[in-house]
Parts: C-alpha cells; sequence; structure tokens
C-alpha cells in the first residue's frame, strides 16, 4: 500500500485476465486483490464458475488501497478485470481500454494451453492489437502435489480427476509458447503464493514500458525496468510420515479367563472343579506365588498335551512314532538310561515319560514322609525310578496320590496324581489337584479367580461379603479394598484400583516369569541357546501361538520347539511384549548413548513380528527403528546407509511404516544417495529404484 500523498504522478493499469474456464483465473485475482488465502481441501473441490467483479474498486477502500504498490519509484494502481472463460462469450467490454491482458493456461490440462494459440491469442489480436500480453501458467503447487500421499489420499470433488507427473505441463513447453507470443512467462500457485505477485508486478512492468514510447518524457516511466525472471519455485520439503503404535491389544492375561487350554492346576472347591494356570495366579496373588514356589509343585513337570491314535492311515502320529521321528522335541538333555529300560516292560515306557523321572528324582526324597502316609513312597534317594521301585508299572502308580504338606487357612491338601491323559488314555501324566477350605464357596472362589485374570471385579449374584471373606483368606488385600469401595459405593475408587493392579502384574510378570523362569512349560531353541517360556502367556496375545498348541502340530506334543534364524536376546523381546502387551525394555533408548540394545536385530525383530501376525508389536518396533534413524540426522550418510539396508526388509516383511520412512529419507537426500551411495541404491530392485526416483525431492521435471 502507498501514501498517495507523497507522489505528485500516479499511473493506473488495467489489467485483464482471460483464459479456459477453470483454470484459476478467478482465485488468482482474489489472491493478489484481495489476499485470499486458500486451503488445499477447498481449491479440490468441483469447480464452479464465477467472475471476481472489478466493481470492488468503487465500493471496497480496503481493495482500492491494495491495487496501490511502488514500481521501481513509480506509484501504479494495478486494476484486475477478471473474465468468463467460455469460448463463446463477448469479451468487447474487457479488452476496451487494457493496459496489458494475462492469459492463463493451467499447468496440469495441456488442452488450455493449445487454447492459448487457437483461441485467446487470436481474440486478443483482434479486439485489442496494441496491448501487451503476459503468459501464465496456474496451479504450479500441483507439480510437487501429485507425488503427495495426503493429496493423493484427500477427498475430492465428483469431477475432480487424479493427476500424475505425467499430466503437468513442462516448463519448457509454456516458455516456448510465450517465446512464440513474444511474452513473458510466469507460474503461480494460490496455494503457496508462489507468483502471485511476480505475474502482477511484471504485467504492470509490461504495460508502463508500453506506455513509455508515448510518454517519453515522463521521469518516472523512464525508471520502469523491464520484466524480471521469475525466481524458482522453493519446493516445501514434505512432512515426514508419522509412524505411531498401532491400538492397544487386549491384556493377554484376561482373555485366558474362559481358556482351559494348557490349565496346569486344578482347584477342587466343595463339589466344583476348577481349572486355571499356575503361572497367572502366580503373578497376580503373592498368596498363589508361593503356594507354587514349593519345591514338589515348582518342579512338577508339565502334562504335555498328546495327540491322539486314530484307527486309519491317517498323517497324524501318535505320541510314541512322534518320540521316534523327532526325539530331540523331547529329550533335549537326556535319555531314559539303559538301566530304566531293563527295569520297566516296554508298556511301561509307553507311559511314564522321561520329565515324570526326572521330577521323581528331584522330589522323591524331600516328600517321602508324607507320601508315605498315604500308601507308598519309598525313602530311598534314589528316586521312584530307582533299581529297588521299578519292577513293575504297579509299583510305579502305587506311589500315588503324593500329598504335599501345606499349612495355610485357605488349603486343605494338595495332591499330586498320577492319572491318564484325556487326549490320549495310554498316556499318564502328574497333575496337581487343590482341596480348598469348605469355607470359600465355589461361586465366590470363580468371582476372585476372574479378578485375578482380568484385575476387575464383577458382582454377579454372590454377595459382597462372600466374597471379602475368601478374599481375606486367600490374603488378597487389594480386593478387599475393591470390595470395600464397593460396599462404601464409592466404585469411583476402584478406577485407580484397577490401573494399580496392572501395573503391580507386569512388574510381577518380569520379575518371575521372564527374569527367573518361575513354572515355565515350554522351552524354543534358538540359535544360540534354549530360551523358557510359558504356554499360557503366549497364547493370550498371539493367534499364531494358540493354533500351535491348540492344533494337532508336533509343536503341541513337543518340549522343546525350534525357532531358526532368531537368537536368544530377539526370540526375548517378543517374549516380552506377549507377556506385558507394553514395549520391551530393549527397544527403548538407553538414557546414555540414547541407542538400542545392540545385542536385538531389529530386522530379525521385523520379520518374527511379521511370522507371527503382531502388528502391534511390528509398529513398537518401526517406532524405535524411525527414533534411531532421526536421532542420526546429523549422521547424514550413515542415515541414508541405514535407509537403503532396511528398504527392502520393510517390504519384505510388511512393515510399512518403516517403509514409508526410508523412502522419505532417500527422496528428501536423493543428491546425496547418488553422490555417496550409488552402487548400493543400484542394487535394490528396479522397481524400488524407479520409486524413488519418481518421488525424489525436489521433483524433476
Amino acid at each position: 500500500m502507498v501514501n498517495q500523498a507523497l507522489s505528485g504522478f500516479e499511473e493506473i493499469i488495467k489489467c485483464v485476465i482471460v483464459g479456459d474456464s477453470g483454470v484459476g483465473k478467478t482465485c488468482l485475482a482474489c489472491s493478489y486483490a484481495c489476499n485470499t488465502k486458500y486451503d488445499l481441501r477447498k481449491l479440490v473441490r468441483t469447480h464452479q464458475a464465477t467472475v471476481w467483479a472489478t466493481d470492488h474498486y468503487q465500493k471496497d477502500r480496503e481493495v482500492l488501497d491494495r491495487s496501490w504498490c511502488d514500481l521501481d519509484g513509480c506509484q501504479v494502481s494495478i486494476r484486475l478485470w477478471d473474465t468468463f472463460g467460455y469460448h463463446d462469450k463477448d469479451r468487447r467490454f474487457a479488452y476496451r481500454g487494457a493496459d496489458v491482458i494475462v492469459m492463463c493456461f493451467s499447468l496440469l490440462v495441456p488442452n488450455t494451453l493449445r487454447n492459448i494459440r487457437r483461441i485467446w491469442h487470436p481474440e486478443a489480436r483482434r479486439l485489442s492489437p496494441n496491448t501487451p500480453i503476459v503468459l501464465c501458467g496456474t496451479q504450479a503447487d500441483l507439480r510437487y502435489l501429485c507425488v503427495d500421499d495426503k493429496y493423493i489420499n484427500m477427498e475430492k470433488g465428483l469431477l475432480y480427476r487424479n493427476i500424475s507427473p505425467s499430466d503437468m505441463i513442462p516448463s519448457s513447453s509454456g516458455r516456448e509458447v510465450a517465446r512464440e507470443l513474444g511474452a513473458p512467462y510466469y507460474e503461480t500457485s494460490v496455494l503457496t503464493q508462489y507468483g502471485v505477485h511476480d505475474v502482477f508486478i511484471n504485467a504492470a512492468r509490461v504495460a508502463l514500458l508500453e506506455r513509455r514510447k508515448l510518454k517519453f518524457w515522463n521521469t518516472q516511466l523512464r525508471r520502469i525496468q523491464r520484466p524480471h525472471i521469475q525466481p524458482p519455485m522453493n519446493f516445501p520439503t514434505p512432512a515426514p510420515p508419522k509412524v505411531k503404535v498401532t491400538l492397544a491389544q487386549p491384556c493377554s492375561i484376561s482373555t485366558l479367563i474362559n481358556n482351559r487350554s494348557e490349565c496346569d492346576v486344578t482347584f477342587l472347591v466343595g463339589a466344583r472343579t476348577v481349572e486355571a494356570h499356575r503361572i497367572c495366579l502366580a503373578v497376580a496373588s503373592k498368596f498363589f506365588e508361593d503356594l507354587f514356589s514349593l519345591e514338589s509343585l515348582a518342579k512338577l513337570p508339565p502334562a504335555r498335551r498328546r495327540k491322539k491314535k486314530k484307527s486309519d492311515n491317517s498323517n497324524c502320529y501318535d505320541d510314541e512314532k512322534l518320540r521316534t521321528k523327532f526325539p530331540a522335541r523331547f529329550f533335549p538333555n537326556s535319555s531314559v538310561s539303559s538301566e530304566q529300560d531293563q527295569l520297566l516292560p516296554d508298556s511301561d515306557l509307553d507311559s511314564v515319560s522321561t520329565t515324570d523321572t526326572e521330577y521323581e528324582s528331584s522330589v522323591g526324597g524331600g516328600i517321602s514322609g508324607s507320601a508315605d502316609s498315604c500308601g507308598g513312597v519309598g525313602s530311598g534317594s534314589g528316586g521312584l525310578l530307582s533299581s529297588s521301585g521299578l519292577s513293575s508299572r504297579r509299583t510305579y502308580q502305587r506311589q500315588f496320590p503324593l500329598v504335599i504338606p501345606y499349612d495355610h487357612p485357605a488349603v486343605e491338601t494338595i495332591e499330586i496324581r498320577f492319572e491318564e491323559d484325556e487326549v490320549n488314555v495310554s498316556h499318564k501324566s502328574l497333575k496337581t489337584y487343590i482341596r480348598m477350605n469348605e469355607q470359600i464357596s465355589s461361586r465366590a472362589f470363580m468371582v476372585v479367580l476372574e479378578y485375578l485374570y482380568t484385575g476387575s471385579l464383577r458382582q454377579f449374584e454372590v454377595k459382597l461379603d462372600e466374597i471379602r471373606n475368601t478374599a481375606e483368606l486367600l490374603q488378597l488385600t487389594d480386593l478387599m479394598v475393591v470390595v470395600d469401595n464397593m460396599k462404601s459405593s464409592q466404585d469411583f475408587l476402584n478406577i485407580e484400583m484397577d490401573k494399580q493392579f496392572h501395573v503391580a502384574r507386569i512388574v510381577k510378570i518380569r520379575e518371575l516369569a521372564l527374569d527367573r523362569g518361575f513354572l515355565s512349560d515350554i522351552s524354543f531353541e534358538v540359535d544360540n541357546g534354549i530360551v523358557s517360556a510359558h504356554k499360557a502367556l503366549l497364547m493370550g496375545h498371539c493367534e499364531m501361538m494358540y493354533a500351535m498348541f491348540n492344533n494337532d502340530f508336533i509343536e503341541s506334543a513337543s518340549d522343546v520347539i525350534p525357532f531358526p534364524g532368531i537368537n536368544a536376546e530377539t526370540f526375548g523381546t517378543v517374549q516380552e511384549y506377549l507377556y506385558t502387551g507394553e514395549t520391551p525394555r530393549s527397544l527403548c533408548p538407553s538414557s546414555t548413548n540414547h541407542s538400542l540394545d545392540a545385542a536385538v536385530d531389529c530386522v530379525a525383530l521385523i520379520e518374527l513380528s511379521n511370522r507371527l501376525c503382531l502388528p502391534r508389536l511390528m509398529s513398537m518396533v518401526e517406532v524405535a527403528v524411525v527414533d534411531q534413524l532421526q536421532s542420526c540426522y546429523d549422521r547424514r550418510e550413515e542415515m541414508l546407509e541405514d535407509a537403503l539396508s532396511l528398504l527392502e526388509p520393510a517390504k519384505l516383511y510388511n512393515a510399512n511404516q518403516l517403509l514409508g520412512f526410508c523412502l522419505f529419507i532417500l527422496r528428501t537426500n536423493f543428491s546425496d544417495v547418488q553422490a555417496h551411495f550409488h552402487k548400493l541404491f543400484l542394487t535394490l530392485p528396479e522397481e524400488t529404484r524407479d520409486l524413488v526416483e519418481l518421488q525424489r525431492w525436489p521433483p524433476a521435471w
């Protein structure tokens, strides 16, 4: 805006804007004359024909003031005349008295540039033969938006067509037409304001230079310069794609309350039997942790699920065939001794597993006194399968049930029984039975059990006093507080109790299950060792694990499951996620060097997450890797090398967020990639190279 009082001479320029309908003439006029700002959502709507009225200069003081500018020492008012873009309209009134004509075409629609030669230039020469012309290409922002994911995925108008980089008119084509017309050439974008000021200021220069031919005595006009060359478009650097952790999945332990698979303890409550998972109870209650920490129960071998024998000639193996074909999965560290083979008949060897004999050898001497009173355990230190006690299968079976002494008001007896397997009656295994105090009702015990699995209390038809008495017998102080809050109508306090319960349980899971391997019932053989695990905790968060342990797969009857290509640290990271549902500690950068655990192979972790169908863990790994890449921004060459090496694994293992971020790094640093890592870049598949080069930033045309 110019203070007109300071000027003795003012020049008024009538600038007529012509071009096909829909090229953006009105938006261009509004952007300059009214300083109108446009967002992308408004610009991608279906086009509606409009005209910016020149009456604004008479009726709107602000628009009139904005039209004034100081141009090379001369005060000029640029008055814009917008026109309809329909070819059959009469525009003689617009051309009358025009000082300069701005011919617009869309850089997206080649036909609009052809119409400059075919329609608009002949019309201007016919109706205003001596008026200078400026050629203007609109919608220049689409040069980079056409490869922008945000623009591509944006909801557009019904008649708005999608574009590709090949649809854009190159700048050289526009300059060639401008050279034919003898006009300067500019490109504009009302979205970024690029070129909006340049095109009209230089159009005014063109008009004033033509006027100087008639007013050669005007000293102000002598200072007017020739139209300036437009600076290149400063492309905004695209924002990096957002990498985030997907929505939380339900807690693994909570989903096991109605799942009887792999239950390893049976409670006898009144006339009802209730099956549960020892590790799930131990991490939620100090009482059950102490109970299952008894040496006799802690060393109890797991009752493996056996494949049922079939009478037909199907491919399903029975237990004996599985042991013969895959001995490493059943006898990883030891085998049945030759002495035991001689002492037990073949039928006995079929039903007594090696883990059972190891259990008797380890705890037999410790429980002999109590078992003696129940009918039968010898006192020798050699265990139940020693040479003095293995003369027959009957002698072995007479040792059971074993009674484990435990002095607690909530527990009456603990028995270890030698029973037939429910799936395969030819196999017998050791099972734990705990008879609860008669003061504990089955309904109240089920409510307490659900609380230990879920952390929430649902009353059902059980009285609160009955639940509280059961919680008191089981020493569940937090449950007692929850019940008291409900009795006093202060249920809102239980929200914080629920949070504290889950936090404390995760701490216990890390301490007991992960760090100590307490009550583990399965092992995984990885490249550098054996990792102990818990079937119940694995199944709760992983559908693949659930299917593997609950269907007719060899792994469901194995003691050791091979996991080739994975080291113990990587498998431990997956195990920690499956147990806790939280980001594993190895993926959290250390406070000293802000780097990930060097023992964890992130590519192997991504591969394992994809193999086990764990999208949430995959996203956690992606977030950790992306944070690590961003921390290397100062060491750009290292960052580019890592991005090149991660590109194909991310694509292969469906790590789409990491793939997008690696592509972003290579796109925005394409020149550096070609300069420093050209050979490594050529090792990528041709399709990937073409994609990176197509989306390079800034785009090449």
